[in-house]
């Protein structure tokens, strides 16, 4: 056999692959990006937000999909303000935060239809007053990709399929330094440190507090069609067997006047006559306000106490939940 064909190809391909190393190697050591090497490499393009493409490559890299009872679903008010881990520990159910920054209503029925959770019988639904309006949506591209994605975390081809879609040298490069500086702290309000289950908590020390932030309140504009939205996702829910529980996240007590209160009640209203005993208000929950990060995220302390009532009060529900769906085992 003549291997000279071989080795030729073999060089080309070599001679090809060396320059992209060279470049990857440059940018590597001038953007910080070596402080983490390689590990901190994103793997798909699937939407124009690095939190969910983050969030969607550690479930991945977790393989956990197939195995998921509970899921916590939502924006960066479930990331931060939600311990996924502490629920799988008390609860007993494998459990996962897949929330993203700014997911929203119709981001939320999108991933619901289209993404394979099929072993989830409960789905948490932790919100703010910042959720209750879709106006501003980041892009999700190619969900059935995304799923096959998740549910075939050893497949070379789907991992492929997944680095290359939508490729763009530029914003990979970006998206890395990003990612190498994000990806291992949470001391900042871009952290992409992911716990065990998925969640992402942020601790105090060194955090540094953008004073625009911490003054920032959202009132509750947009609440209509929130409702529409998840009215929409518990019914596409409930086809599945699974049931949805809301929670409504407290604000940092300074910032609530008699007439935002009222507001603020309003929806409480509202929801509780939609959902009974699966919609849980915590708005009112008085955490001391050293607890948070500006006026709604918490640090972590502030976290697991909010974790804890959510907690405490499915707890509370749970007989009569597994009654209702028909879900006793």
């Amino acid at each position: 056999m003549n291997a000279f064909p071989f080795i030729k190809k073999l060089l080309i391909f070599t001679a090809g692959l060396v320059p992209i190393v060279g470049v990857l190697a440059v940018y590597t050591y001038r953007s910080d990006i070596r402080l983490h090497g390689f590990r901190s490499m994103p793997t798909n393009n699937f939407s124009n937000s690095i939190s969910f493409n983050a969030l969607v490559q550690n479930l991945h890299e977790t393989n956990k999909i197939n195995e998921l009872e509970f899921l916590v679903l939502g924006s960066s008010m479930a990331l931060n303000n939600v311990s996924a881990e502490m629920m799988e520990d008390s609860l007993h159910l494998k459990t996962y935060n897949f929330s993203s920054w700014g997911t929203k209503g119709p981001g939320l029925l999108r991933i619901i239809e289209n993404i394979d959770f099929s072993n989830c019988r409960q789905v948490l639904l932790p919100f703010g007053n910042q959720d209750l309006n879709d106006s501003i949506q980041f892009e999700i591209n190619n969900l059935p990709l995304i799923n096959t994605y998740l549910r075939n975390s050893n497949n070379w081809v789907s991992q492929a399929e997944a680095f290359f879609y939508k490729f763009n040298f530029n914003n990979f490069l970006d998206t890395w330094k990003v990612r190498s500086r994000d990806l291992y702290k949470t001391n900042t309000y871009t952290s992409l440190k992911y716990g065990r289950c998925g969640s992402v908590l942020l601790d105090s020390t060194e955090f540094e507090i953008s004073a625009k932030r911490y003054e920032r309140y959202f009132d509750t504009t947009g609440f209509s069609s929130f409702f529409t939205n998840i009215n929409s996702l518990h019914a596409l829910l409930a086809k599945k067997n699974v049931t949805l529980t809301l929670v409504y996240l407290p604000w940092r007590n300074d910032l609530i006047t008699p007439g935002r209160q009222q507001a603020n009640n309003n929806v409480v209203a509202a929801l509780k006559a939609k959902f009974g005993k699966h919609f849980i208000n915590l708005n009112n929950l008085k955490i001391d306000k050293s607890l948070f990060c500006d006026g709604s995220h918490l640090f972590r302390p502030g976290a697991e106490m909010l974790t804890r009532n959510i907690i405490d009060s499915i707890r509370g529900n749970k007989k009569e939940t597994l009654l209702v769906t028909g879900l006793n085992k």
